[in-house]
């Protein structure tokens, strides 16, 4: 019966996907304001804003509608979402936990194929959709521009030709502790984990519904994590497998969830992997995706003190977690973990237990070395990582794309952060130099990305008067909408970053959405000298580094980056510049695609600011400052 619809079908298929997908066309933008969306069962609600119009995808079906197209596909848990696949030959076999694009053009219309591994790809699929304004909309004399209704006010396009994006590991998951709220979604979607653990022996109720649908809607699997905090007898055991299963089996039934973590105490392996038998027996025939395995020994040492792991060879099912030498180990080689797989016969998850809080109460920064389990090395023996800790989704972020080995600054901030969950970043970044400078040049051999902190500290980059500068800017609710007036409410909850002359202020804040940085100046300081201020910011792992200039004639905006940085794309830095009788006020919005991601709680952004007359100009004024914005709650 398949048979007749592949033949019709593979002669709708474009003559450039019969080439080698280097050789398709990768510049061409194709514009799918009105195409229609289709997607899978479990296209995460979150991704509507970035797509055409803003609406939820409807229901994947053949024959696909005539026209413009966009298909969402979730090919490894949708039978017609692979058939799609087989029909228009698009390779889905090694998605790796990422997400694949082809995009090209049918005569007048677009077709976009977008498939994931799983719903948290598809959302980090987002920026694959990308607004634009058209020039009419961005001319200087415009005063604000809101992009709340895309289909009339902006383009929504999609590079053509095919591309893949794969993540360095499959599985990322989070383990916050015994408490999910639901915000801690959009932590986690930020973030790029795929899974979130809540920690609970409690049945499904009103406050765990809501929390698992908050995830969903992030495209975050929900994993009940079970805890078994004491030794027990072979009696107890049974009982507490027993009542694990109902509870297991209740939140399989009541809000499907298919995925269980296991975490034991000082159990013996034979009690572990009975009571690891009994949960997947009963959750076996309503479909159970993975069960994860955190035995009592989960370390190389704790191994040697407690005796073995248990041997999980007989469930398919099963992962193990594994920390590496010790409980806080600094360094995971290749061959410890390729050493660990063989004695497990499973797949091996890295148990990230360095940032989780001392249980001792001496939550004092560590400095871990990051690339462990994460090193170009390892990907293809870990099956994934499961990072613990209250504040530390962020660090999951570099499972998504690992650090940039030759980069300092906001990569070295970005996952350390989170471990104290600081709100005073200045006296965390402070605290870390100190630590930094104290640490002996073997420490930092084993951690090889931190290497150029040693020149940084000397050259000064972070310094200020000679302390680290590090300012932490809050979320505010905003407007949407850029006039350059600084007047709207949010502007008052700003973070001041800095103050010349008593007349020039640089405030900012992050609406979640989009980072705002407002510029005031008194018109008598613009009277008295014809001044220059320049803005410089940078996300980690994007290529471009915005410049923002301000003069008394007007505002100019440009970017520079590595070859083959994106092109500046008119809408995503918006600026709007406002006269009174008493200021010159500027107000710059930078929108999650040009920082490569929303600025939520943890992330961070280098920053430099510099104001001068404009005859120190082009080289520079002397009163620069550079420094790093932290998001906070």
């Amino acid at each position: 019966m398949v048979r007749p619809l592949l033949i019709v079908a593979l002669l709708l298929v474009p003559a450039a996907f019969t080439q080698a997908e280097d050789e398709v066309a990768m510049a061409e933008a194709l514009v799918v304001n009105r195409a229609a969306v289709l997607g899978s069962p479990g296209v995460p609600k979150a991704l509507d804003a970035f797509l055409p119009g803003g609406k939820r995808p409807q229901p994947l079906a053949w024959p696909l509608p005539k026209g413009s197209v966009v298909v969402l596909g979730l090919p490894h848990h949708d039978p017609l979402a692979r058939r799609l696949c087989d029909v228009f030959q698009l390779d889905v076999d090694d998605l790796g936990g990422g997400y694949a694009i082809w995009a090209w053009r049918d005569g007048r219309d677009a077709k976009v194929f977008v498939m994931g591994a799983d719903p948290a790809a598809l959302q980090a699929a987002r920026f694959e959709f990308e607004a634009s304004a058209p020039a009419k909309m961005i001319a200087p004399d415009m005063r604000s521009l809101d992009f709340k209704r895309p289909n009339e006010e902006a383009f929504t396009v999609v590079r053509a030709g095919t591309r893949r994006v794969r993540p360095h590991h499959a599985i990322r998951a989070w383990a916050p502790g015994d408490f999910v709220r639901d915000e801690d979604a959009t932590t986690a979607g930020g973030a790029r984990a795929n899974r979130v653990w809540i920690e609970t022996r409690q049945e499904p109720h009103r406050g765990w519904r809501a929390t698992v649908a908050a995830l969903r809607t992030q495209g975050v699997t929900p994993v009940l994590a079970l805890r078994t905090p004491w030794p027990l007898s072979a009696k107890d055991a049974d009982v507490f497998a027993r009542a694990d299963a109902l509870t297991a089996s209740a939140w399989q039934r009541e809000l499907g969830v298919q995925h269980v973590a296991l975490v034991f105490e000082r159990n013996t392996a034979a009690r572990e992997r009975a009571i690891a038998r009994r949960i997947t027996e009963a959750l076996r025939p309503g479909g159970l995706e993975e069960l994860i395995v955190v035995p009592s020994a989960y370390s190389d040492r704790l191994a040697r003190a407690l005796g073995p792991p248990p041997d999980l060879r007989d469930i398919p099912e099963a992962l193990i977690a594994w920390s590496g030498p010790s409980e806080h180990a600094t360094t995971v080689t290749r061959e410890q973990a390729e050493r660990r797989v063989r004695e497990a016969g499973v797949p091996v998850v890295l148990l990230e237990t360095w940032a989780a809080p001392s249980q001792r109460g001496k939550d004092k920064a560590r400095i871990p070395s990051l690339p462990r389990g994460r090193d170009a090395d390892l990907p293809d023996v870990l099956a994934g990582v499961v990072v613990v800790g209250r504040n530390t989704a962020p660090i999951l972020e570099s499972a998504w794309e690992p650090l940039e080995a030759h980069r300092f600054g906001t990569q070295l901030l970005q996952p350390l952060v989170p471990t104290t969950g600081t709100e005073d970043p200045e006296a965390f970044a402070a605290d870390l130099m100190r630590r930094l400078r104290a640490a002996d040049k073997e420490n930092l051999g084993l951690v090889p990305w931190m290497a150029p902190m040693a020149d940084a500290l000397r050259d000064g980059v972070w310094n200020r008067g000679g302390r680290p500068s590090a300012a932490g800017i809050p979320i505010v609710p905003s407007s949407g909408s850029v006039d350059g007036r600084l007047d709207d409410r949010a502007w008052g909850f700003a973070r001041g970053l800095v103050r010349y002359d008593r007349g020039v202020d640089v405030l900012t804040y992050s609406d979640g959405h989009a980072l705002h940085v407002g510029i005031r100046i008194d018109r008598d300081v613009v009277g008295t000298v014809p001044y220059v201020l320049q803005l410089s910011l940078e996300a980690p792992g994007r290529s471009q580094r915005w410049h923002v200039r301000a003069t008394p004639e007007g505002v100019t905006l440009d970017a520079s980056g590595r070859p083959g940085a994106p092109a500046l794309e008119p809408g995503h830095v918006r600026t709007a510049r406002h006269v009174s009788k008493t200021h010159h006020t500027i107000e710059v919005v930078f929108d999650r695609f040009a920082l490569g991601g929303e600025p939520h709680a943890g992330r961070l952004f280098d920053c430099g600011i510099s104001w001068g007359p404009t005859s120190l100009w082009p080289a520079g004024p002397k009163n620069g400052v550079t420094g790093t914005l932290l998001v906070t709650r």
